[in-house]
């Protein structure tokens, strides 16, 4: 399921709402913090972003592992880098 998902994450950065939103996602991955996820839902809904994957992962009620994947997938970032933090 993770494999599978990760090809179909794969055309993100060609999508025209990710160079929008990418910043608000790597201030989430540098600081850990999840409260702004909400916003960063706002700002890729308010971009085009339709992909059911990844606005799922990031709305409520919220599943932190889910979100933590997203923010990295977002953030560009190497998968668990928020989850190995939160450990």
């Amino acid at each position: 399921m993770v494999r599978r998902s990760a090809l179909l994450l794969a055309d993100l950065p060609r999508s025209s709402w990710y160079a929008e939103t990418r910043p608000l996602a790597r201030r989430i991955l540098d600081s850990g913090d999840l409260a702004p996820i909400p916003a960063l839902l706002g700002a890729l809904t308010e971009a085009g972003c339709d992909h059911p994957t990844v606005l799922d992962a990031l709305s409520e009620p919220l599943v932190p592992v889910e979100a933590y994947w997203m923010v990295e997938t977002l953030a560009g970032a190497e998968p668990g880098t928020l989850l190995r933090r939160r450990a």
